[in-house]
């Protein structure tokens, strides 16, 4: 992940890992973090990758998945 929104409206620059854990970010915003996380793996050469999503009712899961299943 390269950059999230800081509380200020700054992005923020984050080191890109292999593992990303989503409990941070808002339901609304998890769409694009996931988009924009998948594209930098990808250009960084990365493979395979874990996505943190949780447990609880499902939300992120939802999203997540309905994300992978569109991307290559």
């Amino acid at each position: 992940m390269k950059k999230s929104e800081s509380p200020f409206g700054e992005p923020v620059v984050l080191p890109l890992e292999d593992v990303i854990d989503l409990h941070a970010f808002q339901p609304k915003d998890i769409p694009s973090v996931v988009e924009e996380y998948l594209e930098q793996c990808i250009q960084a050469g990365l493979s395979e990758v874990r996505i943190i999503h949780g447990r609880g009712v499902g939300v992120q899961r939802n999203i997540v998945r309905s994300l992978l299943e569109k991307h290559p």
